[in-house]
Formats: structure tokens, sequence, C-alpha cells
């Protein structure tokens, strides 16, 4: 038995209202602008596994020329934790780490989270945290 269901798609300027017409399009959010003046961010990472004791992070670390957008978030955050499981798994040879970055443009912002997290590994005691040297590992600003 097969069953197959059809929807008809109706564009919005085909719709009418009761009144006979065309019902408006709805607004759309705008993505803000991204602002002209690059600033430094301050970032900071850690590498977590489920299957190990060990929680790996980084000092705060200063990034020159990076931005937050409108919304208040870093431009591909992403390639930043990707920098840091890179880092772990190729050159330190640590496998399957789920790695987050925590990120501000405001130094006394991110020291009370990078406070708030780290206690919150320290008071755990069945996990290890192990500081990654800055000098064998720095965040870079990705190349577009």
């Amino acid at each position: 038995m097969v069953f197959v269901l059809l929807l008809a798609v109706v564009p919005v300027s085909a719709q009418k209202k009761k009144s006979g017409k065309a019902a408006k399009p709805q607004k759309v959010l705008k993505e803000p602008k991204e602002p002209k003046v690059l600033k430094p961010i301050y970032i900071f990472g850690i590498a977590a596994s489920f299957t190990d004791t060990v929680v790996y992070y980084t000092d705060i670390q200063l990034l020159d020329s990076v931005h937050l957008n409108g919304h208040g978030f870093l431009p591909q955050r992403e390639l930043y934790s990707y920098q840091l499981k890179n880092y772990l798994e190729y050159d330190k040879q640590i496998p399957n780490r789920t790695c987050m970055v925590y990120f501000a443009n405001n130094r006394k912002d991110l020291d009370k989270q990078y406070a708030k997290v780290m206690n919150k590994y320290k008071k755990s005691s069945d996990q290890v945290v192990e500081l990654i040297d800055p000098k064998e590992f720095q965040f870079k600003k990705p190349e577009y």
C-alpha cells in the first residue's frame, strides 16, 4: 500500500484576502550590516571527550583584525573549533574530541566565562584538566 500526499503551493502574490485585495508579503528580516572597523577579539577553547577523562583547554588568546557580526557572533566560528580539533588529532594524536570555543570583544567578560567554565571542569573529581601550551597552539584568523 502506497500513500501519496500532494500539496499545492501558492505564491504569496496569488493569495487574496476576503476583500479581494492581494495579501501583503511578510517582512523579511535583513542581515545586519557588518561593521567596517575591525577590532580585536578574545578567544579560548575547550576540548573534551565522552570516552576520556582528560579535558584540554587553551589560555585566553587575542585575535587581531576580527569582528563580531551584527548579532554578536564570530563569523565562521566553527573554523576556530576545527583548528583546535585538528591540532589535537594530527599534531598530538589525541582523537575523538569535541571542541568548543568561547569568544568576546571584551577581555573582562571572557575572563568571567573562562573562570566559570574552568571551575566546572576542575570541580569534577573524575576529570583531569590539562593546559595546551600557547607556544604550540594559537588560534588564527581563517583566510577566505
